[in-house]
């Protein structure tokens, strides 16, 4: 049978069903989520009792409503630490938005500024023989964005061993800037929210709000400590033969003071630029966002860039490397957490949930898992994740994307004013 077929039959099944409607209640309580999981419990009459909550995954290619979700909540966390409810919180408080990337291992086909040629230099070849020039304008989808022009020039070994090794690296840089801090300002104390990108070559790199407290200084004097900070970082680490390698954040290290003004400025901007990359997935490399087996990987359709990624995590896992290396092949050898934050920057994602639960509770007389009749059960039991079959998800899925354009339409509408805003036909 058709695929397409298929999927509209079990639709049609599904719709058609005697218990559709309880069943659209439940999924419609877990938040149209594409891969909710089934708890059971039973009530004080002893009756059984089934629940759909959210799956919570952050990635989008796995459930695009716990995604939004996961990145609404992000945005409220990164905004409310830049921009508080008290506005006169934000006197004298130096605050700047950092970013600091990997060092170059390697030419890589890039998408150049203004539309302009990826490496238009030289006919010069490398060692092999290869060109080390690309005229390409290469777009944003461009599959050879992030590949190097010379797979035998760049360096792998060292490429892995900054993306396992950057959380470490990164705490360096933060211990780092305290000194430097306190050097300038005993009372200060620095506060931070992190997020991590995989850049399309498939190494991390730090997007950070960085702010000081109760500090007599500058942000233009912060910017410097920053900068300081990232460029005397080192990290020594073993390689293959006991030769140790010295690690480092690269050199394009850009510090931008942030200028707040209560309803304007760079809060709303900053939050937003954050909260898109908390939901970006390994999808994007062709891999997928749950553990891969070291037997799975010749097996798999990946670019070649990404193949060899997965071949020097192994190698490094087995030798000298650690052998957990090799538990994260699905996010290309990085361990660390997406976003990171210090307890004084802003609130945090528990607070943020149950805030949400409670006002949900106040306007609905339901919590997240369901009706309030629910509430008085307190042991649930895991029966199973995700839906039935492919037509439940994407039932699911189409209603989520309604609602979810529906909300944008209305506050669209809420911040033109109305017919102030419409577009001439």
């Amino acid at each position: 049978m058709d695929p397409t077929t298929d999927v509209i039959a079990q639709i049609v099944s599904r719709a058609s069903s005697p218990g559709y409607e309880d069943w659209w209640a439940k999924v419609g309580h877990a938040g149209y989520c594409s891969s909710p999981v089934e708890l059971r419990g039973r009530d004080g009459q002893g009756r059984s009792v089934k629940i759909l909550t959210r799956c919570k995954n952050r990635r989008a290619s796995v459930c695009p409503s716990c995604s939004a979700l996961y990145s609404g909540d992000t945005w409220q966390l990164v905004h409310q630490g830049i921009s508080p409810l008290d506005s006169e919180l934000l006197d004298g408080r130096p605050m700047v938005f950092a970013t600091l990337t990997a060092p170059g291992f390697g030419a890589v086909h890039t998408a150049a500024l203004n539309g302009g040629r990826c490496r238009p230099g030289t006919p010069d070849r490398c060692r092999h023989g290869v060109p080390i020039r690309c005229r390409s304008v290469h777009e944003s989808d461009d599959v050879r964005l992030g590949e190097p022009l010379c797979p035998e020039c760049y360096d792998y070994l060292r490429h892995v061993l900054f993306t396992w090794h950057a959380p470490q690296l990164w705490h360096r840089f933060t211990v780092r800037l305290r000194r430097l801090v306190r050097q300038r300002d005993r009372t200060a104390r620095v506060s931070y929210v992190k997020v991590v990108e995989l850049q399309r070559r498939g190494v991390p790199h730090f997007h950070a709000v960085i702010r000081l407290d109760d500090a007599a200084m500058p942000s233009a004097a912060l910017v410097a400590l920053v900068h300081e900070a990232a460029a005397s970082v080192r990290l020594t680490v073993p390689s293959f033969g006991g030769e140790l390698v010295a690690l480092r954040f690269g050199t394009q290290t850009d510090v931008q003071p942030l200028l707040i003004t209560v309803g304007e400025g760079d809060d709303r901007r900053v939050a937003s630029y954050l909260a898109k990359y908390v939901t970006k997935s390994v999808s994007d490399f062709g891999l997928s966002p749950r553990r891969i087996s070291p037997r799975a990987v010749a097996a798999l359709d990946l670019r070649p860039h990404v193949r060899e990624i997965l071949w020097t995590v192994l190698t490094l896992a087995e030798s000298p490397g650690p052998s957990e290396m090799a538990r994260w092949l699905h996010t290309l050898g990085y361990r660390g957490h997406i976003t990171t934050k210090t307890r004084a920057y802003s609130t945090t994602m528990g607070a943020l949930r149950a805030h949400r639960a409670e006002w949900r509770s106040a306007q609905a007389g339901a919590d997240d898992d369901g009706a309030g009749a629910n509430r008085g059960i307190n042991e649930w039991r895991f029966i199973k994740v995700g839906h039935r079959n492919e037509g439940e998800r994407l039932l699911a899925k189409t209603a989520d994307a309604r609602t979810r354009a529906s909300r944008l339409a209305a506050r669209e509408e809420s911040a033109c004013g109305g017919s102030e805003c419409e577009r001439e036909g």
